[in-house]
């Protein structure tokens, strides 16, 4: 009895030895690998030697750059020591490099003029200066009395008839009374710009400098150029904001005024009063100093006593 119990639970059938068999072969493969396969494979090093040259090319990249910047920075050394630059009476026109250096500007300064006028550009005023990039307010306010720029004796520029632009002759255009039809005769001027000129015109209350052009969008700088002395400005038809009377609504439409400039003219004309001199608003620093310059000629105070 009980060899039969036995053999009824500890016989396999033909299916089960096989089974059996198989894990058995299973679990000695996995045993032997466990214990043979890490002395067949190599450990083998990341090589990553492409890397790190790639680290150390770029890392003198960064610091050919910096080398780039550093003259940058000491750009303007030149005007550290303004009291030592000698001036005297030029003509910016027709100034060598030479004498350029002797008035103490840097060598990118220098090379953006020589460009200007490589160009076909021109200085008319003293005022023209300060249009070139890169160049210190502080030299210029130096500078300006000594800055002699002869008359042109050009009858077309003296009639204001017509004026050679690219070698054709176009008529000069007043910019603030002018048309569209009138703006798009301007070399580079189609009829999205000369729209867009309109639109910026009556924003700013009229232009008062052609440099004002450059801030109408989408024209480039080399359409300025071409076009700078085929047009003038008339200024006394300038459209002026009186600050004693006119609404937040009013002032923040103009592109020269944000959200707090406004908000600072407005409490500083609650609590002052009326606003006798628009020079007020610099002093007071409700305006900073060198947007005031820009924000001047749109600006006035009504004479009007305060109730």
């Amino acid at each position: 009895m009980i060899r039969n119990f036995l053999k009824q639970y500890f016989t396999f059938s033909k299916a089960e030895k096989n089974g059996t068999l198989v894990l058995v072969v299973l679990i000695i493969l996995v045993l032997a690998g466990y214990l043979f396969l890490p002395k067949i494979i190599v450990n083998r090093k990341t090589d990553y030697s492409d890397f790190e040259k790639e680290i150390e090319a770029f890392e003198q990249l960064i610091s050919s750059a910096e080398d780039d910047v550093l003259p940058l920075k000491n750009r303007d050394k030149p005007f550290e020591n303004m009291d030592d630059i000698q001036f005297f009476e030029f003509d910016p026109n027709v100034l060598s490099v030479d004498k350029w250096k002797h008035l103490g500007l840097s060598d990118k300064t220098i090379n953006t003029i020589r460009k200007y006028l490589k160009k076909g550009g021109r200085f008319y005023k003293p005022e023209d200066l300060k249009k070139i990039y890169g160049l210190k307010m502080d030299w210029y306010k130096r500078a300006e009395p000594y800055i002699q720029i002869p008359e042109i004796d050009d009858p077309d520029i003296k009639t204001g008839t017509r004026v050679i632009v690219n070698d054709k002759k176009v008529s000069l255009v007043e910019l603030n009374s002018a048309d569209s039809l009138l703006l798009v005769d301007l070399p580079g001027i189609g009829p999205v710009l000369a729209g867009r000129i309109l639109k910026y015109r009556n924003l700013l209350g009229g232009f008062v400098m052609k440099e004002q052009l450059l801030e109408v969008y989408g024209l480039p700088y080399e359409t300025f150029e071409n076009i700078s002395r085929a047009v003038n400005i008339d200024t006394t038809g300038i459209t002026r904001i009186d600050l004693n009377k006119a609404a937040y609504s009013k002032l923040i439409r103009h592109p020269y005024l944000d959200v707090y400039t406004v908000k600072g003219i407005l409490n500083y004309r609650d609590i002052q009063g009326n606003i006798k001199d628009v020079n007020e608003l610099k002093t007071n620093r409700i305006i900073p100093e060198e947007s005031f310059s820009r924000i001047k000629p749109y600006i006035v105070v009504s004479m009007e006593e305060s109730n």
